[in-house]
């Protein structure tokens, strides 16, 4: 299958996130790319939020709520916008060297920032999909049991909301919260093109990673800093050339929640630094940023919580900056100390509350349990070097990183820095603290695992990369015969093309570059060895439907891939996910066939959910390394195995069988 066939799943996908907040932000007052650039983390919210709010409404989950929510939340921002206008404290408090840029439809400098949208879409689209393979592979990977079949749960059930998601594993037990945002979008695509889940699910990756990411990026730097053309161009370039993200996220787990939350993290950093004065130039005012800040910060968090923690965490260096700035501005008389106390104070609360949050929006210990796989030393240096999780150095962003240190201390955005050495310290103590130390109380948020806290990295470390060429491009342009010239559009045309042309070809053919994209590929080939999927079993659950009913229910174990069933062929299954409640009519029709001869109980369990059929797809198991074989607790599955069952002709027969990939129907019962 041809990656041109996810084309309309892809545009669908861009339509979802791009319009309700689209709606919303121009309500706001905000124009050009900086009402696109804040869109996909508004519509996060509003598909997250309206979710939620559906079931309890009786509606069913469909495109029309969305979008529905998204037009009262513009009238919301409309109102907001305008009366705030009107009585004239939309930027207060006002500081006439902070006045904001006007705010326009068009300009040059947007034009800067659409190119390089378009080169880092380019270049992120050339590795995500070569990463991947083909659109209808799935990611070879312990999760991908869940995020598919959650898929298809949620257009079967009518219900997106992050508090029901998790019924569809939780048996008989209460439904625990999950971050479904990723997942309610993809059930959209999936009523709206109908494509094969595989499909959506991998084209969710492409338009998160080579659209909403990058579109973050962008929005990010235009909001924290007054560069040049060229440099924005040259955005583009440095966007596509860390591995740490989107790439490790895609390859890794696969966390499909967690990066969409990462993806809109660069807009909550930027808007935050343009509610507290601390970016280089003024777009956004105060009403709209307290406005569009509170829905980007819901959407944030209703993708994934360890986002909003990451986001919080690299700001406690913003509001420690802010608090500082005030105590001196106090001491100069520029402001009253009252006002400067009260501000001050409210920085500590921010600070507060992030502690506290700390403790709380985490996950139970146990969940995790990542050792520590690094000395200190050697920690600090894959950090420096851009090399996450030790797979592959990234010499030349570390430079440019390393470079825009001194440009960003000169320029007084001192707070960029130091948050990018905090996070360094949580890399740090994610790759190599004990427990003793604190391992839990540090890394808990992140499970202990540090592929979550190198994914983050990118996000901090991109303004100091971008800092870097500023300060190139500006002594360039600034030498005295390239400015003898006098023809300053073709000197910014050149140096653009060159930094531009230099930067991408230096990352893209570099060697970490290509052997991570090479990495990842092998994850999703469905070859012999695949952890969930070979192609016998691929090709097995593609003629499913012809043996199958409707309403019939597949006896499954989901570690070997067989509970993929449901999302790829629209069955039911009786094990949605590795990691699932048992029910007692679950547990006999797991293990207790061997007695379906004997035992009455085992028909009426299989006459009630209609589970005349069963799925064997080996013994090779996803994380077997990690969990050891589970066929003890599938022993049924087992016993269908064994050809003597079958050749008795009394038990079951098989219906279709594609290598080692077999499908049974249960017959005793009959």
């Amino acid at each position: 299958m041809e990656w041109s066939l996810a084309l309309f799943p892809a545009l669908v996908a861009v339509a979802i996130v791009v319009v309700p907040g689209l709606i919303i932000a121009v309500a706001a007052g905000q124009k050009g790319f900086e009402a696109l650039g804040v869109a996909p983390a508004i519509s996060i919210a509003v598909v997250a939020i309206s979710a939620i709010l559906a079931p309890g409404l009786g509606i069913t989950w469909s495109l029309w709520v969305p979008l529905g929510f998204s037009l009262l939340l513009a009238l919301l921002a409309a109102g907001i916008t305008f009366t705030a206008r009107r009585l004239r404290f939309e930027d207060a408090p006002h500081r006439p060297e902070e006045q904001a840029v006007r705010r326009t439809w068009f300009s040059s400098g947007q034009a800067w920032a659409y190119g390089a949208l378009v080169i880092a879409g380019i270049l992120l689209t050339r590795n995500i999909t070569n990463a991947i393979g083909n659109p209808d592979w799935v990611s070879q990977t312990y999760d991908v049991n869940f995020h598919l079949n959650a898929i298809r749960y949620i257009v079967d059930t009518g219900n997106a909301s992050s508090l029901n998601v998790a019924s569809m594993t939780a048996g008989d037990n209460p439904v625990e919260f999950y971050p479904a945002a990723w997942h309610a979008i993809a059930a959209l695509i999936l009523q709206l093109t109908n494509a094969d889940v595989p499909v959506i699910a991998n084209t969710m990756s492409l338009v998160v990673g080579a659209f909403v990411w990058p579109l973050s990026v962008i929005y990010m730097v235009r909001n924290l800093f007054k560069v040049t053309g060229p440099t924005m161009l040259v955005t583009g370039a440095i966007t596509a050339a860390f591995t740490g993200f989107p790439l490790l996220l895609i390859y890794f787990g696969v966390l499909y929640p967690n990066s969409l939350g990462v993806a809109v993290m660069p807009v909550g950093l930027a808007l935050l630094a343009q509610l507290f004065r601390a970016a280089q130039t003024a777009r956004v005012s105060t009403v709209p940023a307290v406005f569009l800040g509170i829905l980007v910060a819901l959407g944030t968090a209703l993708a994934h919580p360890n986002a909003i923690m990451s986001l919080l965490v690299m700001v406690v260096p913003l509001f420690a900056f802010v608090a500082g700035r005030q105590i001196v501005r106090a001491l100069q008389r520029s402001v009253n100390p009252w006002v400067a106390a009260l501000q001050v104070a409210g920085m500590a609360g921010l600070l507060w509350l992030i502690w506290f949050l700390w403790g709380v929006v985490r996950p139970p210990q146990e969940a995790g349990g990542w050792e520590p796989g690094q000395s200190q030393s050697g920690a600090v240096g894959e950090f420096i070097t851009s090399n996450p999780v030790a797979m592959g150095h990234l010499w030349l962003i570390s430079l440019l990183v390393l470079a825009g240190i001194y440009p960003l201390l000169r320029t007084r955005m001192v707070w960029l820095v130091a948050s990018w050495a905090y996070i360094g310290f949580f890399y740090v103590a994610i790759r190599s603290m004990s427990w003793e130390d604190g391992r839990d109380w540090f890394t808990g948020v992140w499970y202990h695992d540090p592929f979550r806290v190198a994914s983050i990295v990118p996000v901090i470390a991109i303004p100091l990369a971008v800092a870097a060429v500023d300060a190139l491009v500006r002594a360039l342009i600034a030498h005295p015969r390239l400015s003898a010239l006098g023809k300053p559009t073709l000197v910014m045309g050149a140096i653009a093309a060159l930094l531009t042309g230099g930067i991408a070809y230096g990352t893209q053919t570099a060697t970490y570059m290509k052997s991570f994209v090479e990495t990842s590929f092998w994850v999703y080939h469905p070859d012999e060895e695949a952890a969930l999927l070979t192609q016998d079993e691929y090709d097995l659950l593609d003629s499913l439907n012809e043996h199958v009913p409707e309403d019939a229910t597949i006896i499954v174990n989901p570690w070997t891939g067989a509970g993929l069933a449901y999302a790829m062929s629209d069955r039911e299954v009786t094990a949605y996910h590795t990691n699932y409640s048992l029910t007692d009519d679950i547990e006999v029709l797991n293990q207790d066939l061997e007695e379906v001869l004997t035992n009455p109980e085992v028909c009426e369990v299989i006459e009630r959910h209609n589970a005349k059929y069963a799925l064997f797809f080996g013994h090779r198991e996803v994380n077997e390394w990690i969990n050891g074989p589970h066929t003890q607790q599938y022993s049924s599955l087992e016993y269908l195995a064994d050809p003597e069952v079958i050749d008795s002709g009394q038990v079951a027969q098989v219906l279709d069988r594609v290598g080692g990939a077999t499908l049974y129907e249960i017959t005793a019962c009959d």
